[in-house]
């Protein structure tokens, strides 16, 4: 197991400083919790097996051989049972799925958001923004939008973006792992249904020594809507922290590390 460390960057209400200890602690909280199969209410609802509520193997085979004694099912049907038993188990077995959420993090929103989308706006690529955000508390999120031009392609068969809006969450925390292991952002699929799609991107190399923590969406517009309206509540996830390895939250008030773009053009380094 490895360590992330976050620094909290929220100024305390009235004071020129930034949050620290259990007010900081708190913060961290509303933002980014631990994940695992048990957090995902989706996941515990899942039987082990289809049309059984077994919890191992050995009880759904006895499960059956009871129906089988009792002439409930003839000794074919209970050997084709027996013999397929590995083929009923549902996902809630699956490791992929398992070990994903022991190896992430959840990215929460810390307060209720509301975003208003001119679809119009957006298919007819005007200049102005397409979205209005309003936001319960501004010094605990950001949410900005990259214009079509920076990230849509010209070349329209080319285009997998057409119709998509950018919509950019932007945390007060910085943040650090150790030993340099890196991360991706993917959606939380297995805790929320929610209107945006997690761009899929990855924090690799130097960049694991100091990040702001920021993720980016997408919203799919559709042709039968002139305006959508997003709404995101308290405690929903918006996005996971996927690790090589599980990590446990550590937060910190250490100096991180600088990011500076010493050339036009150029990616930030790292000091």
């Amino acid at each position: 197991m490895g360590n992330m460390y976050f620094k909290v960057m929220v100024q305390a209400w009235n004071e020129d400083k930034f949050l620290t200890g259990e007010s900081a602690d708190q913060f961290l909280n509303s933002i980014v919790e631990n994940n695992s199969p048990g957090s995902s209410n989706w996941f515990k609802s899942l039987r082990i097996f289809v049309n059984s509520e077994a919890k191992n193997i050995v009880d759904y085979i006895r499960g059956y051989k009871i129906k089988y004694q009792s002439g409930q099912i003839n000794s074919k049907q209970y050997q084709d049972i027996v013999a397929g038993a590995a083929s009923s188990l549902t996902v809630r077995q699956c490791p992929g799925i398992k070990e994903l959420m022991n190896r992430s993090l959840i990215i929460k929103s810390p307060c209720d958001i509301l975003i208003e989308i001119d679809n119009n706006q957006l298919r007819e690529n005007l200049g102005n923004s397409p979205i209005d955000v309003n936001i319960a508390d501004p010094t605990m999120i950001n949410i900005v939008s990259h214009h079509p031009s920076q990230w849509h392609s010209p070349i329209d068969k080319h285009n997998v973006m057409k119709n998509k809006l950018n919509v950019k969450f932007v945390f007060p925390v910085n943040m650090y792992s150790e030993k340099n292991k890196p991360w991706i952002f993917t959606n939380p699929a297995y805790h929320h249904n929610s209107q945006l799609d997690v761009l899929p991107g990855g924090i690799f190399g130097s960049y694991t020594r100091g990040q702001g923590l920021i993720i980016n969406t997408v919203y799919n517009i559709k042709d039968n809507e002139d305006k959508t309206l997003i709404k995101i509540n308290q405690g929903d996830p918006i996005a996971y922290m996927v690790f090589p390895e599980k990590m446990k939250i550590k937060r910190t008030e250490k100096t991180l590390f600088g990011l500076f773009r010493t050339k036009f053009g150029q990616s930030v380094k790292i000091f």
